[in-house]
């Protein structure tokens, strides 16, 4: 697994292989499966506080953290017409 944050984009990659075989009684070998995932995810998260991303793995759960910087976001207003 490879997590990435650049150009304020978080990017999380991943590939996952699998191997099963099925042998007989004898060890003789009935049925090998092989597959394989390649999965990428960006999600846009601007004004991140770089030096505090951080990212645990524990029981198949990936959490990661991506604080906002300390300075004060500009705000937008949108008019309605």
């Amino acid at each position: 697994m490879n997590i990435n944050y650049e150009n304020d984009t978080l990017t999380i990659h991943a590939i996952h292989d699998l191997n099963k075989e099925q042998k007989d009684e004898d060890g003789k070998l009935i049925r090998s499966e092989r597959t394989s995932s390649d999965v990428s995810r960006s999600f846009y998260l601007p004004d991140a506080d770089t030096s505090k991303i951080g990212a645990k793995y524990d029981g198949g759960i990936l959490d990661i953290m991506v604080p906002k910087s300390a300075e004060k976001q500009s705000k937008h207003s949108i008019s309605i017409n």
